[in-house]
């Protein structure tokens, strides 16, 4: 039969043993990272003497040989007022508090202890004026030290250092400890999360060796899912500096190339740059992507054409100029046209001869007499000028056809009986002296036509119709000029 001092000893290693197997199921639910124990220590009614001012103090005493960093929801942490006072291995902590200020509500106060190693502690702290309290902090796991918790301290340790092999060893000396058969899952997602993380920081390291600078800033992107250490941080940002240099070096060549008229060496790079993932530089590429591809159209289609205008029906010139696409559906032109005496009717007189006894004006040339008022006009306008713009479509490999609307003027010489005088000069001889006057038209004008382009040349045919809206005592006159042909010549680029 047992002693009862020998069942006692029994029972307390059964009770050490389950209480190591509860911490270290507690521990690792929460991925390696320990429970600060915090408990109030304050000794009778806690004091804090502040005379008038508005203030309440909490300490922090600890043992251990870690740290403490405090955050709190209503203060930054310049504004933290702490002291640390160590005397013989304890530490304590010193906070100083507002309790009251106009505006602020301090009742829902919260403050968060930070430990390497630990779960962040938050506590409440509405505190009134002149409160004192004493917290103790501690590891609850210090007196159960056991080689599993050395182990798994230490790979934790050295996975936030960066240092994946170490890491991954410790937690494989895990696997040697009773305790490992409590969270077996856990450490075995933890070695295979250091695999991973030494084939991406490898692959980070290799790519920014060569230059890889995008291959690199994904690796360190997923390193720092895991690790936020500083310097995985200012090495990811490196890599990004580079890329960034690397692409608007890219984006800068490929523009380069496009002033030079390479086109496809410049598509070429601005394709790379948005590939290349250059996020930052992709707006930009994809812009002169779009001029690279007008351009190209422009330049395989030939779409800028030219042409020679001539009226067949009337003594106008003038050009066109448009865009007559091959892989577009329709395209713009525009048309300027004059006669030869337009600039000279500033500048003009009419011709013939006033016979006194008939007092009547008998022109040079052959005059026509409009049936309804009985006025003489010439057969074609005098001076003559139009401009026309509007779509084209294509509608066959060298067949185009066009239609526009625009502006029409008309004008020519007449003999004003009532701006006609006499004068006599110095030898009393009475001459007479002609003045000229213009009668104008204008008014919109449409017209629509074909536009054949073969290779470099292009013909086009247009007919072309003007609405007057002053016809005035020349409708006849008007009626004859309503419609007129014109012939088109010219060449593509």
């Amino acid at each position: 039969m047992k002693k009862p001092f020998a069942s006692f000893l029994t029972l307390s290693r059964t009770a050490i043993v389950g209480m190591l197997l509860l911490s270290a199921s507690a521990l690792f639910g929460q991925e390696n990272l320990k429970l600060l124990n915090v408990q109030e220590t304050t000794q009778g009614f806690g004091v804090y003497p502040c005379g008038d001012r508005h203030e309440a103090m909490v300490q922090f005493v600890t043992h251990e040989p870690f740290g403490l960093t405090f955050e709190s929801t209503h203060e930054s942490q310049t504004q933290l007022n702490v002291t640390v006072d160590s005397i013989a291995g304890k530490k304590t902590y010193s906070i100083v508090f507002v309790t009251q200020e106009p505006g602020r509500d301090f009742s829902n106060r919260r403050l968060t202890i930070r430990v390497p190693g630990f779960q962040d502690y938050r506590m409440p702290l509405p505190l009134k004026d002149k409160q004192l309290f004493e917290y103790t902090v501690s590891d609850p796991y210090s007196v159960l030290r056991s080689p599993f918790f050395d182990y798994l301290e230490k790979a934790q340790a050295s996975f936030n250092n960066s240092e994946y092999q170490k890491a991954k060893d410790n937690y494989e000396l895990c696997r040697y400890c009773p305790e490992y058969l409590n969270d077996t899952a856990n450490i075995l997602q933890h070695i295979q999360l250091c695999d991973s993380m030494l084939i991406w920081y490898n692959q980070a390291i290799e790519a920014d060796h060569f230059f890889r600078y995008h291959e690199a800033v994904n690796a360190y992107n997923k390193l720092l899912v895991y690790d936020g250490n500083e310097k995985l941080r200012q090495s990811m940002y490196a890599a990004q500096r580079n890329f960034d240099r690397d692409c608007e070096a890219v984006l800068n060549m490929g523009e380069k190339e496009l002033s030079a008229g390479n086109l496809e060496r410049s598509r070429q790079m601005f394709e790379q740059v948005i590939e290349n993932g250059c996020t930052r530089y992709a707006k930009q590429a994809n812009e002169n992507l779009e001029v690279v591809r007008k351009a190209s159209l422009r330049r395989d289609s030939h779409s800028r054409t030219l042409l020679f205008e001539y009226g067949l029906t009337n003594e106008m010139l003038g050009f066109t100029y448009g865009n007559f696409y091959q892989n577009k559906a329709n395209g713009w032109y525009s048309t300027f046209l004059i006669n030869k005496d337009f600039f000279n009717q500033f500048d003009s007189h009419i011709e013939g001869s006033y016979d006194p006894v008939t007092q009547k004006f008998v022109y040079k040339e052959k005059m026509k007499k409009d049936e309804e008022s009985g006025e003489l006009y010439p057969e074609k306008m005098q001076y003559e000028a139009c401009f026309m713009t509007g779509p084209s479509w294509h509608i066959w490999v060298p067949i185009y056809i066009h239609a526009g609307i625009g502006y029409h003027y008309g004008a020519f010489d007449k003999f004003d009986p009532e701006k006609f005088n006499s004068t006599v000069n110095e030898t009393g001889e009475d001459l007479l002296k002609e003045l000229t006057s213009k009668q104008m038209f204008h008014g919109p004008a449409v017209e629509g036509g074909l536009v054949l382009k073969y290779f470099r040349f292009a013909l086009k045919f247009t007919y072309r119709y003007t609405y007057w809206v002053n016809k005035g005592d020349y409708k006849d006159f008007c009626a004859d000029n309503t419609g007129a042909f014109q012939i088109g010549a010219g060449f593509c680029w």
